[in-house]
C-alpha cells in the first residue's frame, strides 16, 4: 500500500464514490455493518437479495483496506497521529462503522461476492474482476524492468484477456461500473497487452446519457482529448460513438 492509497483511504482524495456501499439497504433498511457482522458470523442468509449482497461485499471489502492500510502504515513511518490528522469526518464515520472488522472480512466480502454474481448481479461480477485485475497487475508491477513494462507470460495473458472479456460482458449490457472498470485496465502503463485508445474510448461512454444515441455535436468529457492530434482525438471519438451504440443505445 503506497502513502496515496493510505492518504485516499482517510478520504484526501476524490473518487466516484461507486464501491462505497450506502449505510442502509435500499429495499430492506437494514444498516450496513450490521447485516454484514450477521453473515460474517457465518449465519445463512436467504432473505437477502443479490444486491443486498454485493451492497454488504463492498462495505466488507472497504473494511478490510481500512484494516490493511492501518496495519502498513507503520512500516511506511506513518504513525496513527498522521493518519488521525488527515482523517475526514466522512472517513472517520466509515472507519467506525467497520467496528472491529480485519483484513480477513475479504474473504467473507468475496463468498459474499459469488453469491451475488451466481444470483445475475453484474456489478459483483464487475468487482470480481476487478478483485482479478488487481491482484495480477501486483504480480506483473513485482517484475517491472527498468522501462516501466513487463513481459506477461502465457498463461496472465489469457488471464487477462479472460478478464476482458467479462468486463465487455457487462459493458455491453451498459453497466457503468464495468466501463470504467474497462478504461482503467486497458491503460495500465505495467501491461504490454494495454490498448489506451480503446481505454479513452470507453471513458468517454461512460460520461454519456444512456438509452439514446449520442448527439452529433461534442461529447462530453470530449475536451479531455483536445492535447491528442486530431487523428488520434478523431479515432477514439468514433470509436466511442460505435462501442455508444453497442451497449446504451435501446
Amino acid at each position: 500500500m503506497t502513502m496515496f492509497g493510505i492518504m485516499l483511504a482517510a478520504g484526501c482524495g476524490h473518487g466516484d464514490g461507486q464501491t462505497l456501499a450506502p449505510a442502509e439497504s435500499r429495499s430492506t433498511g437494514v444498516p450496513v455493518a450490521a447485516a454484514a457482522g450477521e453473515l460474517a458470523s457465518g449465519a445463512p442468509a436467504p432473505r437477502h437479495t443479490a444486491d443486498e449482497l454485493r451492497r454488504l461485499a463492498e462495505h466488507l471489502l472497504e473494511c478490510a483496506t481500512l484494516a490493511e492500510n492501518a496495519l502498513n502504515a507503520p512500516a511506511m513511518g506513518i504513525t496513527t497521529t498522521d493518519v488521525a490528522a488527515l482523517e475526514t469526518p466522512e472517513a472517520k464515520h466509515r472507519r467506525q462503522r467497520c467496528g472491529r472488522l480485519g483484513p480477513g472480512a475479504r474473504v467473507e466480502a468475496l463468498r459474499l461476492l459469488h453469491q451475488a454474481a451466481a444470483q445475475g448481479d453484474g456489478d459483483a461480477k464487475v468487482i470480481l474482476l476487478d478483485q482479478q485485475t488487481g491482484a495480477l497487475l501486483d504480480t506483473l508491477a513485482a517484475r517491472v524492468d527498468g522501462d516501466g513494462r513487463v513481459e506477461m507470460t502465457l498463461a496472465e495473458r489469457e488471464q487477462f484477456k479472460q478478464i476482458v472479456l467479462g468486463l465487455e460482458q457487462q459493458a455491453y449490457r451498459g453497466n457503468r461500473r464495468a466501463m470504467s472498470s474497462l478504461q482503467q485496465a486497458m491503460d495500465s502503463s505495467v501491461l504490454e497487452m494495454s490498448e489506451p485508445s480503446y481505454s479513452a474510448a470507453w471513458g468517454l461512454v461512460v460520461q454519456q446519457p444512456m438509452g439514446r444515441p449520442m448527439p452529433s455535436g461534442p461529447l462530453l468529457g470530449e475536451a479531455a482529448l483536445d492535447d491528442l492530434d486530431a487523428d488520434k482525438k478523431q479515432q477514439i471519438v468514433t470509436m466511442a460513438r460505435d462501442l455508444h451504440a453497442l451497449c446504451c443505445v435501446r
